[in-house]
């Protein structure tokens, strides 16, 4: 049997073009995939979320909208949430919205925009207390010098 010099590499490109194109999708390996103007418009990855919700459910001009989870295991979240005046946001059907992620149930519900305005300005009051206590130098600690040079110049050590 004679064989021709260099078929069997060429074999071997061909068999490995070919599983190429199988693994990464190309158009070899999909001879019936559309192209060209029939093709249809890509759809990104991150274009459709697991909780997206139609727009007519909400109406951001009045509400705050959130996902809460009902973890089977901790449990309270919801009930927690109802306490704090959030609300189920129900469908056309009248059942209430709600999506699966990791393993848990996720209900949507919205607050009214000025509670969830205070509750924001609460967090916020309560970051800027933080960074005041953090950025308060006790004595005998040390800060970089008063003209910003890094440590061993002149340091801003406070006596009381």
């Amino acid at each position: 049997m004679s064989m021709k010099k260099g078929t069997s590499k060429e074999s071997t490109k061909a068999s490995t073009k070919m599983a190429m194109s199988q693994t990464l999708g190309t158009s070899d390996a999909r001879p019936d995939a559309p192209k060209g103007p029939d093709r249809p418009p890509r759809i990104p990855m991150n274009a459709g979320k697991n909780l997206d919700v139609p727009p007519h459910y909400l109406d951001l001009t009045k509400f705050a909208y959130r996902f809460f989870a009902q973890n089977q295991i901790k449990g309270g979240r919801i009930e927690a949430a109802k306490a704090a005046w959030w609300e189920h946001v129900a469908d056309d059907r009248g059942q209430n919205i709600q999506r699966y992620s990791s393993g848990d149930i996720m209900y949507l519900m919205k607050l009214e925009l000025k509670y969830w305005k205070e509750d924001q300005e609460l967090k916020r009051e309560k970051v800027r207390a933080t960074m005041t206590k953090q950025a308060s130098i006790g004595e005998g600690e040390y800060a970089p010098s008063l003209d910003g040079r890094p440590e061993g110049g002149t340091s801003a050590v406070t006596h009381r």
